[in-house]
């Protein structure tokens, strides 16, 4: 995921087609940062949805990375939100 310009984010939204059944078993979202990717979170399932929060970021560019899944990842989204505590 890109972004035109710098965001604050401090959460993600995660979901998956769940009518063959949850596929993915781990995953974590990364940053990009002076070239090279940074640990933002790690979770273990998806399912519907999975909401994520983390301490906030500034960021131009997330990326998903999925470690383990049961068969391939079949994801209907991820999103990424800011909000104000």
């Amino acid at each position: 995921m890109h972004f035109k310009e710098t965001e604050n984010v401090n959460q993600i939204a995660l979901g998956e087609d769940i009518s063959n059944g949850e596929r993915v078993m781990k995953y974590s979202i990364e940053t990009l940062i002076k070239r090279k990717w940074k640990l933002v979170c790690e979770g273990t399932s998806v399912g519907n949805k999975r909401i994520q929060k983390f301490p906030a970021i500034k960021t131009k560019s997330l990326r998903l990375a999925i470690h383990e899944a049961k068969d391939t990842p079949d994801l209907l989204f991820f999103n990424s939100y800011f909000v104000n505590p």
